[in-house]
Formats: structure tokens, sequence, C-alpha cells
């Protein structure tokens, strides 16, 4: 299975902020995780640590699913 999930807001996991658990329920199914980071912006991490700490907050069992980390944008002249 594979869910294609548009970014996510801080407090999404508790539907206040964006669709919410609308789009993470979607992931709950799948195997895997692939985390696309866009690196051209200031600090590329904090986008990993707020998906992170979301998926947690949403469901624990998330952030133990094997994840692969991949940095878009590497050719802009702002990446990181």
């Amino acid at each position: 299975l594979v869910a294609d999930i548009p970014g996510i807001v801080p407090g999404a996991s508790k539907q206040k902020q964006g669709l919410g658990s609308k789009f993470l329920r979607h992931i709950e199914r799948c195997l895997a995780l692939l985390i696309i980071i866009d690196m051209s912006v200031e600090r590329p991490w904090e986008q990993y640590d707020l998906l992170m700490n979301e998926l947690h907050e949403y469901k624990t069992d998330l952030t133990k699913k094997p994840i692969t980390i991949i940095g878009n944008k590497m050719d802009d002249h702002d990446a990181k």
C-alpha cells in the first residue's frame, strides 16, 4: 500500500490544523514510511522533527515503522 500524504502542519494529529487525522489515518496500513525533506529551507531538520512529533501524537506505533529519509531540492543553491 502506498499513501501520498501532503505536508503536515503543527497540530495535525489533534485535527485542529489542516486536515489532521483524515490524512494521518491513511498511513496506518503502510509497512514503511518514506519521508521527503525540502533541503532548500533554512532548517530542514525541523520538517522531520515536526512530522515525527505529529506521527507520535497521532499514534505512537507509526514512529516505530521502518523509515527512509530523502533530501529533495539538493540541486537548489540554497540547499543546506
